[in-house]
């Protein structure tokens, strides 16, 4: 996921720097004869293939990990609250308070990771969108402002990873996870007591 993230910024950041790169590709004796049309749509193309390749990734990335991901975070919310049971049954003096603990912490943190990395790649790729919006299209050929324009449609809706194709991984997953953990939690002890 993390790799996905950074290939988002690497693609907005050749979205804000677009002129720059038209500008490096045209050599000094191009300079007073090339077609500026052509350079846009070469650089542009390579920036399109650049965003399939992303999205190729994601598509292969959600396939790879959809059931691995669910089972991880359904096994979480089970030792999640079966840990909390056993920490309120526990005195706070006994021995087995601060292995549990740490226990707790360590699922709590594994569960965060990939919900934050998953709210990494939404975020960077919802940034697309604004990047080729801020790509200095003014004065540009009208066939790539057209095709910028399909281009910023195609991105407006952001990259998702998925658990089971269905729970999202952001930080909003994450805060209802431990709600509805939480929430179980309660139930087990209060039909203990």
């Amino acid at each position: 996921m993390v790799i996905l993230g950074a290939q988002c910024e690497l693609l907005e950041d050749k979205f804000l720097h677009f002129r720059e790169l038209v500008q490096k590709n045209i050599s000094p004796v191009e300079e007073y004869s090339y077609d500026q049309e052509l350079f846009y749509n070469e650089i542009f193309h390579k920036l399109i293939q650049h965003h399939q390749q992303i999205l190729v990734f994601s598509r292969r990335l959600n396939r790879m990990f959809n059931y691995y991901t669910f089972i991880q975070m359904a096994l979480c919310i089970l030792l999640f609250c079966t840990a909390m049971y056993r920490l309120s049954i526990v005195e706070f003096d006994n021995l087995d308070f601060l292995p549990i603990l740490a226990f707790i912490g360590t699922i709590s943190i594994q569960l965060f990771l990939y919900c934050w990395f998953g709210n990494e790649v939404n975020h960077k790729s919802s940034k697309l969108h604004w990047a080729a919006y801020q790509s200095d299209w003014v004065g540009s050929p009208m066939s790539f402002q057209k095709k910028l324009c399909v281009f910023m449609r195609k991105t407006k809706e952001p990259i998702q990873i998925y658990a089971l194709s269905f729970f999202p991984l952001n930080t909003v997953t994450f805060t209802s996870v431990m709600r509805s953990s939480w929430s179980f939690f309660l139930l087990l002890h209060q039909i203990n007591e």
